[in-house]
């Protein structure tokens, strides 16, 4: 434990920090009133926030410039009783050069972590950037303007980090700027002028990893008939690569009819149906394969390639259906392994372009947040999934004030 310094709200404002969650947080220049040392290391605070009566200590592992400026120098605290701010200090000099040699070669800043956006926010002004889910961005600065964050935009497949600089809403005015898919932005105005708060985050924190697992395959289409004819296919051609079951499972799980325990493979793939509402929900930990079937093959070269017979008003369906639910899905910004019918149009090619498909999404980058890994995974990478600052719920409730 490092040494306890005892300040009053009115005297930290006029203390500099420097730093962030990959760094750490550091005094950037004396202040002897304070007895606070160029170079000191914040290691936790401990603040009484409003509408409570105990202290709350907060660790700064993890955490960002811009949430540490608001736990000390914020609106946070209850500043009519002038309760005292507790700061633990570590002094390490060796610790500060390395920092700020990193910073330095980080445009002078002490932030890095990767963000997946999880809904839509709108464009509202110039410099503002219209966000959509499943997107990811490195964030490099935290404490750009009031408003923004400034980042990089990173290809969430690849992995590869655009060279330009792009500004995106920080957290808490994303939160006010976020959209509800399908309605206009009047209508969600009026919504929150009512007072109705949207539920959930806007970000997550996240890490890119690869998986050392097998990842379920969830099969989607225009028609039933059609997924279950591809099943069988899959299922008599490649049954030394793949496990097929006809049911449909929410989680990648299956049921064994003669145990009924629930197991889970990780030394082959496990395909079955999927659904529209699925690819909605669930697109982190899994791999999506899409029948799309187009205008250009008929329905005779249909009956061939899945065995079912399809009249001419059924196959304008399969074609509807296939042009709505790619539309879904790219409204979402999600991956997704997309098998055009045609160019394929044997049974050989179908088999190839699926397995092909699916070593690609195998083999892809998953941007996971602390809730998606094991909590022993989680813990190695503190500076990136770190401390996730949620000040509305330390001050309402106080229970746990960091949020991954």
């Amino acid at each position: 434990m490092g040494r306890l310094i005892k300040v009053k709200y009115s005297l930290i404002k006029d203390v500099e920090f420097i730093g962030g969650n990959h760094t750490g947080i550091f005094v950037s220049k004396a202040c002897k009133p304070l007895e606070l040392n160029e170079g000191e290391q914040v290691c936790a605070v401990s603040i009484t926030p409003q509408e409570r009566i105990n202290p709350v200590k907060m660790s700064t592992t993890g955490c960002t410039l811009q949430d540490f400026l608001q736990i000390v120098k914020g609106d946070l605290i209850n500043k009519k009783k002038e309760r005292e701010i507790v700061l633990e200090m570590k002094n390490s000099r060796q610790e500060y050069v390395f920092a700020c040699e990193w910073m330095k070669n980080n445009n002078g800043h002490g932030d890095y972590f990767f963000v997946r956006c999880n809904v839509y926010v709108d464009r509202r002004g110039d410099d503002d950037t219209s966000l959509h889910p499943g997107e990811i961005y490195l964030v490099k600065n935290t404490c750009h303007d009031i408003d923004h964050w400034l980042t990089h935009n990173v290809d969430p497949i690849s992995g590869k980090m655009s060279m330009a600089t792009t500004l995106i809403p920080n957290k808490q005015h994303a939160q006010v700027r976020r959209l509800s898919h399908g309605r206009s932005l009047d209508e969600e105005d009026k919504i929150k002028r009512g007072g109705f708060k949207v539920k959930g985050s806007v970000y997550d924190r996240v890490v890119p990893l690869k998986a050392i697992i097998k990842l379920p395959i969830f099969v989607v289409g225009p028609d039933t008939s059609l997924i279950t004819a591809f099943l069988n296919l899959i299922r008599t051609t490649l049954s030394d690569t793949y496990i097929v079951h006809m049911k449909q499972s929410d989680d990648g799980y299956h049921r064994d009819s003669m145990e009924d325990t629930e197991i889970s493979r990780q030394d082959l793939h496990v395909v079955m149906p999927g659904s529209l509402e699925l690819i909605k929900s669930r697109t982190i930990d899994c791999i999506f394969i899409f029948l799309n079937v187009t205008t250009h093959i008929s329905h005779t070269d249909l009956m061939t390639l899945f065995d079912i017979e399809y009249d001419e008003m059924r196959h304008q369906d399969l074609v509807t259906q296939s042009m709505f639910i790619k539309d879904q899905v790219l409204e979402t910004k999600h991956n997704l392994g997309e098998i055009c019918i045609p160019p394929v149009n044997t049974k050989d090619s179908l088999i190839r372009k699926f397995h092909t498909s699916v070593t690609t999404a195998q083999e892809r980058l998953l941007w996971l947040s602390s809730s998606e890994i094991d909590e022993q995974i989680a813990v190695k990478y503190p500076s990136y999934l770190g401390q996730y600052c949620d000040l509305n719920k330390l001050s309402q409730r106080g229970q746990s004030f960091y949020q991954n």
